[in-house]
């Protein structure tokens, strides 16, 4: 079976350690996080080469207890996100080292300077989220000093491929898509396949990129969010992954999955609710996902939203290092088997994603702290 997305969130939240015991938080409302007047911008999370090893790593995962996204009022409870047990399985702890082993350094870097991995279970299962504590909102005079991401247990499983994660999120991302079967009386889903032969880890570790692209979006302030009061080195993210597509764009840093971020205004492409209404002609749905692939978007998640956009981004250049290949096939119809069927790999640079890929590297987030 598929692995699924149900959940991605990012959380932009302060907390200062002295804090963290006795205090929850509400997630969006700065009314409920006292903070003391920005004095000047904190330093980073990820300031130096912090490299572990991959058992190292491990230990930095834990279960979480609860979903933070189901509770009723939002609050976040900052004491659940440190490890002081390492409680999880053998399975698990496999299956973090595997993804860590085959992780370029400048993510191990980052990975290793992270507070904790928590594992969600139950309702959260199939969520993952990042969480980053934003360094220059002060409280009693203190910087943040957590960045923390959050990922749901069914994803972490060693033998789980990086295109088993990709076809769950094509399946949860377009309503009615998991009724697609291969078996389809006239055209078969399009679906990501491997490279022979799969590599253990890939798809947990293309899980942990998406949400450290997250912490990292925010880390970088690639947005300049109101809660980061310095520049950033560059407005590219404005330019390259806002205006061109969007129109309304309202940012947000704790969204839900499939959460509406504005308008798309590129009509050239099918966006997400196109598809999923005209899965009832399983040849039009099929030819608007062909239509949508190797263009400026490295994935249909890349079309939900601006931030969901340069995450993408970051993920595929990232995974684009230890695996060779993600091809996304395009089967024949049902009713001409023989006919040639069509494979792109969507880890190459297409000439429409350029600038996109271009300002990812300019924020420094694919080299050695």
């Amino acid at each position: 079976m598929f692995a699924r997305f149900a959940v991605l969130l990012t959380l932009s939240l302060c907390m200062s350690p002295a804090l963290a015991a006795p205090q929850a938080y509400r997630k969006g409302k700065a009314a409920d996080r006292p903070m003391a007047p920005v004095v000047a911008a904190c330093p980073s999370h990820f300031q130096s080469v912090a490299l572990c090893d991959q058992a190292a790593f491990s230990k930095k995962a834990c279960k979480l207890d609860f979903d933070p996204s189901a509770v009723s009022d939002g609050t976040y409870d900052p004491a659940k996100t440190t490890c002081p047990n390492n409680d999880i399985t053998t399975g698990q702890r496999e299956a973090f080292e595997a993804a860590f082993s085959i992780a370029p350094d400048h993510v191990k870097s980052r990975l290793c300077q992270l507070k904790s991995v928590l594992i969600q279970s139950g309702s959260g299962g199939w969520k993952s989220w990042g969480y980053w504590e934003a360094p220059d909102e002060r409280i009693r005079g203190q910087c943040g000093v957590d960045t923390v991401i959050g990922i749901g247990e069914n994803h972490v499983v060693k033998t789980q491929s990086a295109a088993d994660t990709e076809n769950g999120i094509l399946a949860a991302l377009i309503p009615g898509f998991s009724g697609w079967l291969d078996s389809d009386a006239v055209q078969p889903p399009p679906r990501y396949a491997d490279e022979t032969p799969k590599l253990d880890g890939s798809g947990l570790l293309s899980v942990i990129l998406h949400e450290l692209g997250h912490v990292l979006f925010t880390d970088a302030n690639v947005d300049q969010h109101e809660h980061r009061r310095h520049e950033r080195n560059d407005r590219c993210f404005d330019d390259k992954f806002v205006g061109e597509y969007w129109r309304n764009y309202s940012m947000k840093r704790w969204v839900s999955f499939k959460a509406n971020a504005g308008t798309f205004k590129k009509t050239s492409y099918a966006t997400i609710g196109r598809i999923a209404a005209d899965l009832g002609s399983r040849r039009l749905a099929f030819a608007e996902i062909r239509g949508n692939t190797g263009r400026e978007f490295v994935s249909h998640f890349a079309m939900v939203s601006p931030i969901e956009d340069f995450v993408e981004t970051y993920r595929y250049m990232v995974l684009g290092e230890p695996l060779k290949a993600l091809r996304l096939r395009f089967p024949p119809p049902t009713a001409v088997p023989a006919s040639a069927e069509e494979f792109i790999n969507v880890l190459v640079p297409s000439p429409e994603s350029v600038a996109k890929r271009e300002c990812v590297q300019k924020f420094d987030l694919l080299a050695v702290p």
